[in-house]
């Protein structure tokens, strides 16, 4: 996932020709303080979260038996879209910011790495609106529709084929709007200070001994046409929000069908412990929905206003307004996908205790194996003082 590019009208950028353009010094081409405590602070700080927590997830769920319920089958799907995402999304930055002092050179990752990351990081996303939104659906189903549930939604084998399917989808739709990133711009870039003639003018570039002097190449990912980075960012977001009301509705009947189960329970024996449940139960619901949804929906507003801005030709957003709204938007991209682990723990004791079982389990193991091993050394020790007494008897005898 890309943001899309907007206008620099409103900056000091003039096209030379086709292949050069003048920046002045005061132009925002290289990183700024705020870009490197962000791409070398946080962004590895979101990483680091987001592997260790989703990476126990797994394990976790995969050592404890009750836990391989069909929830938590959706869940290890989107846990593993979160890691790939995670490692491609953040790493690229990093390796961005390690291989060019320009915020915006991809030029390390040549024709192919355009392609590549993209399409990988686009099909993450889908993904992980989809599994979303298939949990959503087999909650629904569990709770509104318990019988249709046992007999066909929570069979194991239909819902590794929905998680395939999901997968195969979003790759579909990768597909589709990889063309956006299929073509390139390259730039030599002049840095000129203020003041100085027009840069139309071939004497406004400086000479090698002007103290402001400096040149380089920069690379850009960018579509096949103009008009094809418009459609992606429709491909994309449309998903989204049409995910976005699905689930809406589906946690609305959730929580409908849970206060009117539980209000007949305390009706016929009143006990508070059901409103507990209740309560935990629809928070958890509503957080899982809405921590996802309120995390994505920055990024996929600003990628409509880019393309609105770019089918009306009417300048919404200034470039550092842009830019400011850019990087709040993809950290939160990050945050989703480091967050989810989090959530489940701080929602659910059930999730909190599977993670104590868990650690105990492992605990009990090695303690097992160590004292498997100490009595073993003990016993051969026994039996090694037995044989030399024995040894000792005979020479003594012998003698």
């Amino acid at each position: 996932m890309e943001m899309p590019s907007v206008s620099n009208s409103g900056s000091n950028v003039t096209a030379v020709n086709t292949n050069c353009m003048d920046v002045t010094v005061t132009d925002s081409v290289f990183y700024d303080r705020t870009d490197k405590i962000i791409i070398t602070v946080i962004m590895p700080t979101i990483l680091i979260i987001g592997l260790m927590g989703n990476v126990t997830f797994l394990v976790v769920v995969t050592l404890v038996q009750r836990m391989r319920t069909i929830t938590n089958l959706y869940l290890q799907s989107l846990a593993v879209s979160d890691i790939i995402f995670l490692i491609v999304a953040i790493g690229e930055k990093l390796w961005r910011y390690l291989s060019s002092p320009y915020v915006d050179d991809q030029s390390m990752m040549g024709q192919i790495g355009c392609i590549v990351v993209y399409f990988i990081t686009d099909m993450t996303f889908y993904s992980s609106v989809f599994l979303v939104t298939l949990a959503a659906v087999e909650r629904f189903y569990a709770i509104c529709r318990p019988l249709k549930h046992r007999m066909k939604i929570g069979a194991k084998e239909r819902t590794i084929r929905l998680i395939a399917s999901a997968w195969v989808l979003a790759f579909c739709l990768s597909m589709l709007v990889s063309p956006s990133n299929w073509g390139n711009k390259s730039y030599c870039l002049w840095w000129i200070s203020n003041g100085t003639n027009s840069p139309s003018s071939s004497e406004s570039f400086p000479s090698e001994n002007d103290p402001y002097y400096h040149n380089g190449r920069m690379f850009q990912c960018t579509g096949i046409t103009p008009w094809y980075v418009s459609f992606g960012a429709c491909v994309q977001t449309l998903p989204f929000f049409t995910a976005f009301i699905a689930n809406c509705t589906l946690y609305y009947n959730i929580i409908h069908s849970l206060n009117r189960r539980v209000g007949t329970a305390d009706r016929q024996r009143p006990n508070t412990k059901n409103l507990r449940i209740r309560n935990q139960v629809a928070r958890m619901l509503i957080v899982n929905g809405l921590v996802f949804f309120i995390c994505l929906a920055p990024f996929e507003i600003l990628s409509l206003v880019v393309t609105s801005e770019t089918i009306t030709n009417i300048v919404v957003l200034t470039q550092e307004q842009y830019n400011m709204w850019g990087e709040f938007a993809r950290l939160m991209l990050y945050v989703n996908s480091a967050v989810n682990p989090i959530v489940y723990n701080l929602m659910s004791k059930r999730y909190r205790q599977a993670y104590c079982d868990a650690l105990k389990c492992h605990v009990r193991r090695k303690l097992f194996r160590t004292n498997s091993e100490d009595s073993g050394s003990k016993k051969n020790g026994r039996n090694t003082l037995t044989v030399t007494h024995q040894l000792h008897n005979l020479l003594t005898t012998a003698t």
